[in-house]
């Protein structure tokens, strides 16, 4: 490959939006619900790379996933948690981020993990 085509090639990565290379997609969201607790599922196309944050008054968990597009409408999520209000989205810290907000109905003890493509 000639010095002219890389930085040809070079360039024109250059010139792509951040949106544009975002190497994940949240494709979808499930809500399971039990008596004691509620366990949510990001559905993700590839690993993450996530911030959280717990915040009160109102009760919120707040999940920043960096790299990642969002893929699906909200309103199709199936909710039948009392602990969970609603989904939502927020303003991102930063472009290119996706900021997840879980309202919920009172303060929670929240455990964030990766699962393994199933």
């Amino acid at each position: 490959m000639s010095q002219m085509t890389r930085l040809l090639i070079i360039a024109l990565l250059l010139l792509l939006p951040l949106e544009a290379i975002a190497a994940n997609t949240l494709q979808g969201i499930r809500v399971w619900a039990a008596p004691e607790s509620t366990r949510i599922v990001l559905d993700l196309s590839a690993k993450a790379k996530y911030q959280h944050s717990t915040l009160v008054k109102p009760n919120r968990l707040v999940v920043d996933l960096v790299g990642t597009k969002l893929k699906f409408d909200l309103k199709k999520i199936k909710n039948s948690s009392k602990l969970l209000k609603r989904v939502r989205l927020s303003k991102p810290p930063k472009k290119g981020t996706t900021r997840i907000v879980l309202d919920l109905n009172q303060p929670v003890k929240s455990k964030l993990f990766l699962l393994s493509p199933t």
